[in-house]
């Protein structure tokens, strides 16, 4: 995805129109990211977050409600993936712990 996405944007620059350039990353990022939000807004909201006090809570034997479950799993697999390829600043270490 972040290749491509680059690519087309190499494009547009190598044109030499760089406002048309950025608002295309711009729309880009937008329509990769927007997705992933609107699936841990509504669908899976346990997902939100780096999952690292989730985690440490269920290890510590609180039950949490969601907190591991196939549903947040792919919320929180999806998110990341859309975070990441939407240029982001989504570090791996808090989301990965919950995956």
């Amino acid at each position: 995805i972040t290749d491509y996405k680059f690519k087309l944007i190499e494009n547009y620059l190598e044109d030499g129109s760089l406002a048309f350039g950025w608002f295309i990353f711009l729309l880009i990022n937008l329509g990769i990211v927007l997705p992933g939000t609107l699936m841990i807004v509504f669908i899976a909201p346990a997902a939100s977050g780096s999952g690292i006090p989730d985690v440490k809570a269920f290890l510590n034997g609180c039950r949490l409600p969601k907190a591991v479950n196939v549903k947040t799993f792919l919320a929180k697999l999806l998110g990341v993936i859309s975070c990441v390829s939407g240029s982001l600043p989504c570090g791996p270490e808090g989301p990965m712990i919950h995956i």
